[in-house]
């Protein structure tokens, strides 16, 4: 297990990696402090495949759980999916204590944050990246936006998570394409901020080319801002 301290004052946050991490998210939400009311933002796709144990370990710490399904992709950050969002979290009866937890890639997580960042002035929000892409980058840091018809990200909000939860384990149902695209921004970290890093993953975090398993990537997150 790896355990990460983003340091930023107040906002400051802990980025969890362990493989069957998201069977333990009622006891690491318990451990925050927050409202027994949560939302599980998500769509079909991912809650059939990771939403089980997420979903039971969230009833077994006692948590009342409300599901907001989302469209797959791209199609979730939208202003008519937000506000249908901000219908179900009025509906369940979510105040300032209570907290949005986003299940999924980097679109879940824009939208679920920015649910969260709008909702009643901003409410607490966990992350739970399912895709090398959103363990790597999207889900640290705290941007979330939604898109506007003219323009992708246009409307959006900085809101730190409360908690970010890494299962690699997630990553072994992922396509190919979409492994290799997330494997990109991990090798783009390295150009960019550490030498020694990229030579690393040059010798060993190449998949098919080198041998790495998909089940043990190269993981390192994104400076959070």
């Amino acid at each position: 297990m790896h355990d990460i301290s983003v340091k930023l004052g107040p906002r400051s946050y802990r980025i969890v990696v362990d493989a069957g991490i998201l069977g333990r998210v009622g006891p690491e939400l318990r451990g925050l402090g927050v409202g027994a009311k949560v939302a599980l933002f998500s769509d079909a796709g991912i809650l059939a495949r990771l939403g089980g144990p997420v979903r039971g370990s969230l009833a077994a710490a006692g948590f009342d759980v409300t599901l907001v399904e989302l469209p797959a992709g791209e199609a979730a950050k939208s202003v008519e999916v937000a506000s249908r969002g901000w219908d179900a979290l009025l509906a369940a009866g979510l105040d300032r204590g209570s907290t949005v937890v986003a299940l999924g890639g980097g679109a879940v997580g824009d939208l679920a944050g920015f649910v969260a960042a709008t909702y009643m002035r901003g409410v607490n929000f966990v992350q739970l990246p399912t895709t090398l892409l959103a363990q790597v980058d999207a889900s640290i840091g705290g941007k979330t936006a939604i898109d506007h018809p003219r323009a992708k990200n246009l409307v959006g909000a900085f809101h730190q998570p409360r908690l970010v939860l890494v299962d690699p384990a997630a990553l072994t149902t992922l396509p190919e394409r979409e492994f290799r695209s997330g494997l990109a921004e991990v090798v783009k970290h390295g150009i960019v901020l550490d030498a020694d890093y990229f030579a690393d993953l040059s010798r060993t975090g190449w998949p098919c080319s080198h041998g790495t398993s998909r089940r043990s990537p190269a993981w390192s997150p994104a400076p959070a801002g």
